[in-house]
């Protein structure tokens, strides 16, 4: 696979294992994309449940601060109910 189309087969794939409950087949598909592409709202967001998942609450935290918006009306939907989940879990820690 090659190019930035590979990136968004990769994020479907992990995006698939993670609603499976496969967190390893799911990590290893994250492990492909670059770090660059982790800014992508979409991305960014389905990583931080990922995290979220793997109770690394501080490593979702991060992925969402780091993220760029999309400006697509859903997307950010979800990414501020992850963040409202983040700010809830954050003060429990």
């Amino acid at each position: 696979l090659k190019g930035s189309q590979d990136i968004d087969v990769y994020f479907l794939l992990a995006n698939a294992w993670l609603y499976k409950g496969d967190l390893q087949t799911s990590g290893k598909y994250f492990s492909l994309i670059p770090k660059d592409y982790f800014r992508r709202e979409d991305i960014a967001a389905t990583y931080a449940l990922f995290l979220i998942r793997k109770n690394d609450i501080k490593g979702a935290f991060a992925v969402m601060k780091a993220r760029e918006r999309s400006g697509v009306l859903e997307i950010t939907a979800i990414s501020q109910k992850i963040e409202k989940m983040l700010a809830a879990r954050m003060k429990k820690e």
